[in-house]
């Protein structure tokens, strides 16, 4: 029987999945959900091209701890139109707060308040089209937002990319990308969506550790 280059690479890459330390107890966390459309938004927003640790992480925390309440999109875009974000995220940057408005407007005008609406309305392929035309919103911004809220999603991005370098292999596009991260995640029974969160903190762990 031939087997197929993608199903080698599944395999290569389960087996460097496993013998990676604690990965697989990493991976098989669930994905924690903030309930915090503010939180979920921004996240979304600030995550590409910064480093998560240092400068995302503690500016949602900001973020958490000054506006509680905006739990649902239009209370967060309440609170948008009301004070002032650049100072709950100690942001000086026009680029990404504007992004944060323009998402928050978005799922607004789409009746998406919570989490799980939408993850329901991304179960449409029409709807991520529409997400799609969004400054900002490429493949994989837009499966981070699937991560966030639980869709089974896998963003790719330079930690991924590294990881599977170190596992010996070279995808020929996202999708491929994907697909081989879906396959070994599947056949060591692995939850998807964790597994950007192991990834992410295996790489960046090394990084901390190197520097």
């Amino acid at each position: 029987m031939t087997v197929l280059p993608q199903s080698r690479d599944v395999l290569k890459l389960a087996d460097y999945m496993s013998s990676v330390q604690n990965f697989k107890k990493i991976a098989s966390q669930p994905r924690t959900i903030y309930c915090h459309m503010g939180a979920t938004i921004c996240d979304t927003i600030l995550q590409a091209g910064l480093n998560y640790r240092t400068v995302v992480a503690p500016r949602i925390s900001q973020l958490l701890n000054r506006w509680p309440t905006a739990r649902t999109s239009t209370a967060f875009l309440f609170n948008l139109r009301r004070y002032d974000l650049y100072s709950v995220l100690s942001w000086t940057d026009d680029e990404k707060p504007r992004r944060i408005v323009e998402l928050a407007e978005f799922l607004v005008e789409q009746d998406l308040e919570t989490e799980c609406d939408v993850a329901d309305w991304l179960s449409t392929e029409s709807h991520v089209d529409s997400l799609r035309q969004l400054r900002g919103f490429g493949p994989k911004t837009t499966d981070y937002l699937k991560m966030m809220v639980g869709v089974s999603a896998i963003p790719v991005d330079r930690h991924v990319r590294s990881f599977l370098g170190k596992a010996g292999i070279k995808p020929k596009s996202y999708s491929d990308t994907q697909a081989i991260f879906a396959g070994a995640a599947d056949l060591l029974a692995l939850n998807r969506s964790s597994l950007d969160y192991a990834v992410w903190r295996i790489e960046s762990n090394q990084l901390k550790r190197a520097a």
